[in-house]
């Protein structure tokens, strides 16, 4: 069967860690606009271990679940699906990349990076290598643009499309009796702030503590309550510890139930030190929710004119910010401002700047001379070999370790059980029933009786 070209191959790995929610809602909306076009009869979808949402329409090829501990030998399978299908063009939804099929990366963040994190960890090396793979590269923002080529120089700014996230048709300004409704499901007796997703995020840039220290240092204080969506199960033990008397509580919502959220709530306090996009953001300004945030990395370009911005430093800065989101006038400007800025961001564009990239790498590649590209096969391929032989290495390592720990222990408890015998032995010898018996024997036998 003849298929249209390019044929393009999206890893799903995303989908089969279910922690990634908001880069797995980009793809699930992704797919969701694609899935009415006739671009899915372009699509494979390498379906990780059955977890990819389906949509009419694409193409599922069945994929291996995916396992850190073997990166290298994911890449391999990876090329054999790519060959076996025919595949143009690869993109993965989360820092996966074949041998020598061209890639497209798409970047969310440069977090690890600018936060310092550990970058010989397995996820950033293969983060990494994707970046050194690909030809061209898509990004949620300007700003993770900005900050993807300052720390790979290499990338040009004509090889980076930005697609920014979209906001979904279901948040929009809810009724009262909605919000109303919501409220007494959940017994939100009090006026309530919102956070949502993380509280601290890695070394603390989500920033949260602000907020209480905000609230906790006003003067006099004003009766709100903190509602934090999304985020860890439980809240955090020092986040408990500055909310103090302030009542504060972690819900789960459906998308309809956060529209009611957003819409009641006295604004949305997000004030990171940094964001790939900042998602609800846009969400929250598209249900009428006034915004208070920080002048930080991507905010900017999602709140344009139509947030609050503070000084990510300062709590007398949000408590001020707070006060004037209660003032009516302010407030419905914000209201206005932000129903307006959200419209700019919708999940039809993105789409449609994702399948553009991709359909112009895609032809660019082929009609370029690929000598070039089958020498960068060759070192993708040696590098893999490589990387899977140490990954197996290390694997038999591991299991020999726990072996000998096994071992160890074995002999431990023998020891321990030789230790103790010796020691009831010792304890029965001393006994005066020992010394008795032993006594008699050598009674019995100076007498020639038997022992």
């Amino acid at each position: 069967m003849d298929r249209p070209f390019p044929q393009i191959a999206l890893d799903g790995i995303v989908f089969q860690y279910p922690s990634d929610r908001g880069i797995q809602r980009v793809w699930r909306s992704l797919l969701q606009v694609w899935a009415t076009q006739d671009f899915c009869q372009h699509w494979v979808i390498l379906d990780r271990d059955g977890t990819a949402p389906k949509f009419p329409g694409f193409r599922y090829v069945d994929c291996p679940a995916h396992d850190y501990r073997h990166t290298g030998a994911c890449a391999s399978q990876l090329q054999a699906i790519c060959d076996a299908e025919a595949i143009d063009l690869f993109i993965s939804t989360y820092y996966t990349a074949p041998l020598s099929t061209p890639s497209v990366f798409m970047g969310y963040d440069m977090i690890p990076e600018v936060m310092g994190l550990d970058l010989q960890n397995i996820i950033w090396q293969e983060k990494h290598y994707g970046i050194l793979h690909a030809q061209r590269y898509l990004c949620i923002s300007h700003s993770t643009a900005r900050d993807l080529m300052r720390f790979f120089p290499h990338i040009q700014p004509e090889q980076v499309a930005i697609a920014h996230c979209g906001v979904d048709s279901s948040f929009f300004p809810a009724e009262a009796s909605e919000v109303e409704s919501f409220r007494a499901n959940y017994a939100l007796d009090k006026p309530y702030v919102l956070l949502v997703g993380e509280r601290l995020g890695v070394n603390g840039y989500k920033n949260t503590p602000l907020l209480l220290r905000a609230i906790a240092q006003e003067s006099p204080r004003q009766d709100i309550a903190v509602l934090c969506i999304g985020g860890k199960d439980e809240i955090e033990p020092e986040i408990l510890e500055l909310a103090g008397n302030c009542s504060i509580t972690r819900l789960s919502l459906s998308d309809a139930e956060m529209r009611a959220a957003y819409s009641g709530a006295i604004a949305l306090v997000y004030p990171s030190r940094y964001e790939g996009f900042g998602l609800p953001i846009a969400e929250a300004m598209a249900c009428g929710c006034p915004v208070i945030t920080s002048p930080i990395s991507s905010i900017p370009e999602v709140g344009g004119d139509a947030a609050l911005y503070v000084d990510p430093d300062s709590p007398d800065a949000v408590r001020e910010a707070l006060a004037q989101v209660q003032q009516p006038d302010v407030r419905q400007r914000l209201i206005t401002a932000g129903l307006a800025q959200s419209k700019l961001f919708s999940w039809e564009r993105s789409a449609e700047t994702v399948w553009h990239t991709l359909l112009e790498t895609a032809e660019t590649l082929s009609d370029r001379d690929n000598s070039a590209g089958e020498r960068t096969a060759l070192l993708w391929t040696q590098l893999r070999q490589w990387q899977t032989a140490q990954q197996a290495l290390t694997q038999q390592f591991r299991q020999t370790q726990h072996q000998l720990q096994d071992t160890q222990r074995q002999l431990h408890d023998s020891q321990y059980e030789t230790d103790h015998a010796r020691q009831q032995i010792a304890a029965m010898e001393s006994s005066k029933f020992w010394k008795l018996r032993t006594a008699w024997i050598d009674l019995k036998k100076k007498l020639g009786g038997p022992a």
